[in-house]
């Protein structure tokens, strides 16, 4: 009976395979199919317009300050201490008591607004990233305030790295001195 069945479907694919129009042309169906990747992307998510995507990053100059500021405030977004600590001066890391950055990061739980890049003013050695912070609220999410700051960037050998940790500070004021 198994081997009727096998038998069967078989003879039915061949038949459906092979029948046809004629004259060569293939025979319009009105089957539809499914897209290929039909789950949500990451920047379909409603949270979107607040976090710092891998292509808002890319959309900057490479060895910029801005860049590296995106950069930064992404690794705070997904509380990613390593991160945030490389693209950060030792003299900026200073000014926190030892331990107190990985603190602050973690005391952020993710809960970091957007930020949009408006301008920069850059030396040779130095920068001043001017930003707004994006704060949303709602559902689909709608900008409800933006707050202009500027963050000092210093140029060393890795490249561009924050040079001031005072909004962190801000944020986390139990981490900070």
């Amino acid at each position: 009976m198994r081997k009727l069945t096998i038998l069967a479907l078989c003879g039915a694919t061949v038949g459906v395979i092979g029948c046809g129009s004629g004259g060569g042309k293939a025979a319009k169906t009105s089957a539809t199919r499914a897209p290929a990747n039909t789950s949500p992307t990451f920047d379909s998510v409603a949270t979107a317009p607040a976090v710092v995507t891998d292509a808002t990053i890319s959309a900057q100059p490479p060895d910029s300050p801005q860049r590296a500021l995106l950069t930064w405030w992404q690794a705070l977004q997904f509380q990613d201490y390593v991160t945030a600590a490389s693209i950060t001066t030792p003299r900026a890391s200073a000014t926190l008591p030892r331990g107190a950055y990985r603190q602050a990061v973690v005391a952020l739980q993710g809960g970091l607004p957007g930020i949009k890049i408006v301008g920069v003013i850059s030396h040779q050695q130095s920068a001043s990233v001017r930003a707004l912070t994006l704060f949303f609220s709602g559902s689909p999410p709608k900008l409800t305030a933006a707050q202009p700051l500027s963050f000092l960037m210093a140029r060393s050998l890795g490249g561009w790295r924050l040079d001031d940790l005072g909004y962190l500070r801000k944020l986390a004021p139990k981490s900070g001195r």
